[in-house]
């Protein structure tokens, strides 16, 4: 007699991110004194998926640090923020940097069923940008040390031509 073997059980994923299309960027610019920056996130049919369950759909562009709520209440222990900018440096006048996640999934004691308990961030799509400005002398600054350095080198030389020479 044949030994009968069961099928295998398919057991769904515990978490599955799926999307057409995901656009992460990060911007600086502006002026010395006033530097300004963005992290923007655009999706196209963005689907979450919690053992097996569809959670969310989004598309078009995502607010920043925004949270995933239906992944927490589907899946204990799971956060999914999109479009998080965890990092901000400079002081906005002489220099500004940004870091922008597209997605930052963390997991803190998430039981994955017979895996046992998941713990860590997932980032997808980081991007980074950062400025580094100095002020510039402006137009009357400039003229005035130009006509002062014209003016010492006519001096100089006015100087040179009345000295006697030996």
């Amino acid at each position: 007699m044949p030994d009968i073997i069961a099928p295998p059980t398919i057991v769904p994923d515990v978490i599955s991110i799926t999307a057409e299309a995901i656009t992460v960027t990060s911007t600086v610019d502006g002026d010395f004194g006033a530097l300004a920056s963005a992290g923007t996130l655009n999706v196209t049919n963005l689907q979450v998926f919690a053992n097996g369950n569809l959670v969310a759909t989004l598309n078009g562009d995502i607010s920043e640090n925004f949270n995933v709520v239906g992944l927490s209440t589907a899946l204990a222990g799971a956060t999914l923020t999109l479009n998080q900018q965890p990092s901000l440096t400079g002081d906005g006048a002489s220099s500004r940097g940004l870091v922008t996640n597209a997605i930052n999934l963390n997991l803190n004691d998430v039981n994955a069923g017979g895996v046992g308990l998941l713990s860590g961030d997932v980032l997808v799509g980081m991007t980074g940008a950062s400025l580094n400005a100095s002020a510039v002398p402006e137009p009357s600054s400039l003229a005035i040390f130009g006509l002062a350095s014209v003016g010492g080198v006519y001096w100089s030389r006015r100087r040179r031509v009345a000295s006697p020479r030996s």
